[in-house]
């Protein structure tokens, strides 16, 4: 992913949420220098056929930035293609929720509905000329998955392709660690003027392997955001000539079954910061008393649980 160092070379600045200042104090002007200079002398010493950046952060650019990297990769390259995957609102937007509660900041739906939109309208205002657009879904399918058929679409043949091996280390959360982790954050975010525990991106990572309910938008089905997405959904759909997966009912079962609970202490105790760990029990108290008429026995235990955090 090359969204650092281009983003900071281009911009000379942590516009779109990079946080230079934070990620590296008191060098901030030292690091946009060396970006900038090290995509330059990528671009001036040629010494390959295809230059291939790779990161999600390019489609949010405004005009002005996304102008100047088209003017900066069209005054080095013979041509430039832009190949820019995809997904359904709603699939979109669940990957959204999860990858920033992961980044320990506060998340709200409603405020993240027509990202895909816009950021295909980006791509398709300045760089309509070299845009290639493809069905993530679809992708999906790709033996070796979206990475492999991305490569496919840089003429790799699919002898070369089945050779390589991917990973994925971006396993979808349970709903029981992405509602914790959501409170956590909203009570502590990162970055908040007025923190009063030191956080970092992905200091939640012992949660996020927590088993449980698949996640998904709660009460996405009927609501409002739903609404949103699949209005958003058929203008993409009319734009782009090919239709996403139809959404389904799901229905998950009730939160804080065994084996989530018997992962539960672990995991919490793993996080690091103390403070963290203490606002879990408080969590776990709130849970505790929802379900104490309903589901006694659970109550109990996630109050154990608490107990066993003190």
């Amino acid at each position: 992913m090359h969204s650092i160092p281009v983003t900071a070379a281009i911009t000379g600045s942590g516009k779109y949420g990079l946080r230079l200042h934070r990620r590296f104090p008191g060098v901030t002007e030292q690091v946009i220098a060396s970006c900038r200079e090290q995509l330059h002398a990528v671009l001036a010493a040629g010494r390959g056929e295809v230059l291939l950046l790779s990161t999600e952060l390019f489609a949010a650019y405004d005009d002005e930035d996304m102008q100047l990297l088209r003017e900066l990769l069209l005054a080095h390259t013979d041509s430039v293609r832009v190949l820019a995957y995809v997904r359904s609102p709603q699939s979109s937007l669940e990957s959204m929720l999860q990858e920033r509660v992961k980044a320990a900041a506060r998340v709200d739906a409603a405020a993240l509905v027509g990202r895909v939109r816009q950021n295909y309208a980006n791509l398709q205002r300045n760089f309509a000329d070299s845009l290639e657009v493809i069905n993530f879904h679809e992708a999906q399918g790709h033996p070796s998955g979206l990475v492999g058929f991305f490569f496919s679409q840089l003429g790799l043949l699919d002898a070369d392709i089945r050779g390589l091996k991917f990973s994925s280390s971006n396993k979808r959360i349970s709903m029981e660690a992405f509602q914790l982790m959501s409170a956590i954050n909203q009570r502590f975010p990162w970055g908040h003027k007025q923190a009063t525990v030191e956080r970092q991106p992905h200091d939640l990572d012992s949660l996020i392997q927590l088993p449980g309910q698949p996640f998904q938008l709660e009460g996405f089905v009927g609501s409002d955001v739903y609404q949103a997405c699949m209005e958003e959904a058929a203008w993409l759909e009319s734009c782009l000539g090919f239709r996403f997966p139809e959404t389904s009912r799901r229905s998950p079962g009730p939160l804080w079954q065994e084996d989530t609970l018997l992962a539960l202490q672990n995991a919490i105790s793993a996080i690091p910061q103390q403070q963290l760990r203490r606002y879990c029990e408080e969590y776990l108290d709130r849970e505790s008393a929802l379900l104490a008429a309903s589901r006694p026995d659970t109550a109990a235990k996630l109050t154990a649980i608490a107990r066993c955090l003190a």
